[in-house]
């Protein structure tokens, strides 16, 4: 089985043209939205996993710095559920792990 890394990338580079953007970085839930009709379903939700995902890093940040650290857990929540519900990618959900691999 190979890898699906590189398919992932190609469909943030994909979503980043169509944003007219440099990279997912530069990008917004708004230019998301309006590039909604452009996008496959799979690279819109890749494109939403990864822009939530920059937006959710740095409230990571500022809740570890103020505490407390009830909204951090919540913060990881909400990434676990992004990655879940937004990626295509078996490889990337613990529900596809075998009990083995999660002790080890």
């Amino acid at each position: 089985m190979g890898s699906e890394y590189p398919g992932r990338g190609r469909q943030c580079e994909e979503a980043a043209a169509i944003f007219e953007k440099a990279s997912l970085r530069n990008a917004t839930l708004k230019d998301r939205e309006d590039a909604k009709n452009r996008l496959d379903d799979d690279t819109y939700r890749r494109a939403r996993h990864v822009i939530e995902e920059i937006e959710l890093t740095a409230q990571v940040a500022e809740a570890l710095k103020k505490g407390p650290y009830k909204e951090f857990g919540k913060l990881m929540v909400e990434s676990h559920n992004s990655l879940r519900s937004d990626t295509v990618d078996p490889q990337l959900s613990t529900s596809q792990l075998s009990h083995k691999e999660l002790r080890s």
